[in-house]
């Protein structure tokens, strides 16, 4: 799974320097370690993840996310693995952008996955305080007798200092499964800290809790993260892009 990736973010790359027009805004490369506890278990997950934000002329651009994950649970040793790329093609409009999602993902195994389409606004332009993303999308998935999950999904990031920013984060999503009707909402906080320009640490402390009407599930979830950010939007006031955690793919 990790080697699909490298491959997505090769291909990204090879298209963007192919055109033309395109203009590398930014582009990043990082690693995250995850622990979850609570009713789904006791599950660490590393995560492999690239962004890539290319600008068409001065108003348009085209942000690409792709991640790559291997799971584990600590009690029965199951074991998932998953890749999903995400494409926002948005309009510059004066205080952020809007435009329109696409994506994609994977479970390897279950030969499964699920479409996204939707729409994203963001919020902040570089070197500003505070940045934020809005997401509102539907998920088609595969071989669920064609069920459809409608996403929402909100993030925020504040430079506290040219160092440091706090983040946050909430997320719903509605999903109606052989007659179940699930509800589930995620939401974390966090901070970023940056060694230097270019070389961002992380973390996060958050949760989710699911509720299908009869029974419910909560967990805990903590994260440590690293990368490294190419490109001119660097730093805590950067340009923040779409990315595939942002739609809980």
């Amino acid at each position: 799974m990790f080697n699909k990736i490298a491959g997505f973010l090769t291909v990204g790359l090879a298209i963007g320097a192919s055109a033309a027009s395109a203009e590398l805004r930014s582009a990043e490369v990082g690693l995250t370690s995850t622990g979850t506890s609570g009713d789904s278990g006791d599950i660490g997950t590393a995560t492999l993840f690239g962004n890539v934000d290319l600008a068409f002329g001065p108003d348009f651009g085209v942000q690409t996310a792709v991640r790559s994950f291997h799971s584990e649970d600590q009690n029965s040793s199951a074991t998932a693995d998953g890749s999903s790329i995400v494409a926002f093609g948005y309009r510059d409009i004066g205080f952020g952008r809007l435009g329109f999602v696409l994506g994609r993902a994977e479970m390897a195994g279950i030969e499964q996955g699920a479409n996204l389409y939707g729409v994203g606004f963001q919020v902040g332009n570089s070197g500003d305080s505070l940045h934020s993303s809005h997401l509102l999308a539907v998920i088609d998935i595969d071989d669920i007798s064609d069920e459809t999950a409608i996403v929402s999904s909100f993030s925020v990031a504040s430079a506290v200092s040219e160092r440091v920013a706090i983040t946050g984060g909430l997320d719903y999503t509605y999903i109606e499964v052989f007659g179940y009707d699930w509800d589930t909402f995620t939401y974390d906080v966090g901070v970023e800290f940056y060694a230097t320009p270019r070389v961002q640490l992380s973390a996060t402390l958050g949760g989710s809790y699911a509720d299908d009407g009869f029974a419910s599930a909560s967990d805990v979830e903590a994260m440590l993260g690293v990368s490294y950010l190419f490109g001119n939007e660097v730093g805590p006031r950067r340009q923040r892009d779409l990315t595939a955690a942002n739609f809980g793919l």
